[in-house]
């Protein structure tokens, strides 16, 4: 049997199903967000309940968004200058983990307030590091698909770390 071929997206298509995407992705994660502050009106912790909420909003928004960004990602394989850029901007965020740990932690007494940016780069880790290799399941060379996998596991390495060192090893003591 044989299917009707379909014609090529245009360009304002492809955008437009990207931004869809993730337009969904943004309402169910405030539907999430929603329905987890409807089941705990009455918590006295407020702050502790308004930063749980933000935590699951910016989580479930990053794995619904990770569908409409892989298709972006593929639509946008065959544009090598595009990939390039991704691959500096990647690797310049990645090279903010290090001192962001320090900020977090040895540093902390010194930098006052500024170590809150410390934290909440330390924060998004997980999910930068699910966004990145993403970007490199998608990437059209070896090279590309490699550095980003790189700058991946360095994100992934320094909050595993950060887990390891704040809460599990102190637990054991």
């Amino acid at each position: 049997m044989n299917l009707p071929s379909m014609p090529p997206l245009r360009s304002a298509a492809k955008i437009g199903i990207v931004l869809g995407g993730f337009a969904i992705a943004l309402a169910v994660a405030l539907v999430a967000m929603g329905i987890r502050a409807g089941l705990n009106a009455a918590d006295p912790s407020q702050g502790m309940q308004a930063f749980g909420d933000m935590v699951l909003g910016m989580v479930v928004f990053t794995v619904l968004a990770l569908l409409p960004l892989g298709l972006g990602l593929y639509w946008l394989r065959a544009m090598p200058r595009f990939w390039t850029i991704l691959v500096v901007i990647a690797a310049s965020y990645a090279l903010t983990g290090p001192p962001a740990l320090l900020l977090s932690g040895s540093l902390r007494s010194f930098v006052g307030n500024w170590a809150l940016l410390g934290d909440i780069r330390i924060g998004t880790m997980p999910l930068s590091t699910l966004t990145v290799a993403t970007c490199a399941l998608f990437a059209p060379s070896r090279r590309l698909r490699v550095i980003l996998l790189c700058v991946a596991f360095l994100d992934g390495a320094i909050f595993a770390g950060v887990i390891l060192l704040k809460f599990v090893l102190p637990a054991g003591r």
